[in-house]
């Protein structure tokens, strides 16, 4: 997707959509790590808002498609699938954790403070 919109803020000449996609990335990987507070979080939504309302009004049915801009090389696209499975133990089409039912039932539940804080 970095490449899809790097590729497409270039055949525009929109570089902001560069920066503004990287905000998306950050809520993405927030949506796993948890190290953003709410104040941090809803800059990055509002710049993620800026980013989709951006790229609709682009006509983006007028670009070129041009795979080898667009695609990661085959090699490198396996060496990234092969480095997520083995530290998470997921693909590239799976979300969530890949747990046994064993393992998923000794989990404990995971209860949001009471003071209705971020942390």
């Amino acid at each position: 997707l970095r490449i899809a919109a790097s590729y497409i803020a270039t055949e525009f000449n929109h570089d902001d959509l560069r920066v503004a996609f990287g905000y998306l990335d950050g809520i993405h990987i927030n949506y796993y790590e948890h190290r953003m507070g709410a104040d941090d979080v809803r800059t990055q939504v509002d710049q993620a808002a800026y980013f989709t309302t951006e790229l609709a009004a682009l006509p983006i049915d007028q670009l070129q498609h041009n795979p080898v801009q667009v695609s990661l090389p085959r090699i490198e696209r396996d060496e990234q699938e092969r480095r997520l499975r083995r530290l998470t133990r997921k693909t590239q089409h799976s979300h969530g954790p890949q747990l046994s039912p064993e393992e998923a039932a000794l989990l404990q539940p995971v209860t949001p403070p009471a003071d209705g804080s971020d942390d």
